[in-house]
């Protein structure tokens, strides 16, 4: 028999209202222990405001959230110590070095020790710079040195809200190894909150999608991806002749071509018309294979053609 899988966040009907104006709407999410969850929606579909009230930086209208099954409104202090965020762009004292910094912000919790702090400062891969004042620190190890600030309460849940926002491509690339390693090192749950599609499908297990404070989707990101439509990839010789049989076959649509390779949907799950009729044309076919949709496709569908990076919330 398989073990519970064990709830890292839990929000049942969190709503939050600014007079007329609903920022979240009924939101449920379910956020299992040991996984890197993606948040993602329009700028203004109530990211942020959700990201605040996990963490009571904004109260609820209404509904619940429980973190590790404790209610985080009830009993905040005691669900509080489970977590660590880096909400927007973190705020250091830019005449301090790295070190000074995380001391002084930490001894606001309760404060941690010597071997705790280098632990973490190792982590986040800034250990030969952390004795240097923040303000020489590039845009990435700013960002870095608010994930160590994140994990000196040894939290099991991690919040980050879009922690490469800004970064060049190598530190984009050190930002996305850094948070896998978060769940595969340090066995934390997070919760990314990412306009970036590509890399929350890239690294995500599950996601959810919110618009206009409503969660249109929350689950495992393959189930997402692996929709019902029958959508194909076929290489051939001769594309015009191919779009124009495969047009001909009942239940084909969206027939798109680029270059020598046809990007099509089909009724069906068997290729074989497919093929029979590239065949009767006496057209080369070279490959056929299933194609996923991607995250960026679903996300505008469910949407309604929505950016992820729309206007500021």
């Amino acid at each position: 028999m398989s073990q519970p899988v064990e709830i890292a966040l839990t929000t049942e009907g969190l709503t939050k209202r600014y007079g007329r104006r609903v920022a979240v709407d009924g939101v449920d999410l379910r956020v299992a222990a040991g996984q890197i969850f993606g948040l993602i929606g329009p700028n203004g579909a109530g990211k942020s405001t959700l990201m605040k009230m996990i963490f009571s930086l904004v109260r609820p209208s209404a509904g619940r959230i429980k973190i590790f099954g404790i209610d985080a409104i009830a009993r905040r202090e005691v669900a509080l110590r489970q977590t660590g965020a880096m909400i927007e762009s973190p705020s250091f004292y830019l005449n301090l070095s790295g070190r000074s910094n995380l001391k002084l912000f930490s001894a606001l919790s309760g404060g941690c020790g010597k071997s705790e702090l280098e632990e973490v400062v190792r982590f986040v891969r800034l250990q030969d710079r952390i004795d240097e004042r923040v303000a020489v620190y590039s845009h990435g190890m700013r960002q870095r040195l608010g994930i160590a600030l994140a994990l000196l309460p040894r939290p099991r849940l991690v919040v980050l809200d879009e922690p490469a926002d800004g970064l060049d491509p190598a530190a984009h690339q050190q930002m996305h190894q850094l948070i896998t390693s978060l769940v595969r090192e340090l066995g934390v749950t997070v919760l990314l909150s990412s306009h970036r599609l590509t890399e929350v499908e890239k690294i995500c297990d599950a996601v959810g999608i919110l618009a206009e404070g409503k969660c249109l989707y929350q689950g495992p990101l393959d189930q997402l991806l692996n929709v019902d439509e029958k959508r194909w990839l076929l290489s051939v010789d001769a594309p015009q002749a191919a779009r124009a049989a495969l047009r001909s076959i009942e239940g084909v649509s969206k027939v798109v071509s680029e270059d020598h390779t046809i990007s099509l949907s089909f009724a069906s799950a068997d290729p074989g018309p497919l093929i029979r009729k590239l065949l009767e044309a006496k057209v080369k076919l070279y490959s056929v294979q299933k194609q996923r949709r991607n995250l960026e496709e679903c996300f505008l569908d469910l949407t309604g053609g929505a950016s992820p990076a729309g206007q500021a919330q």
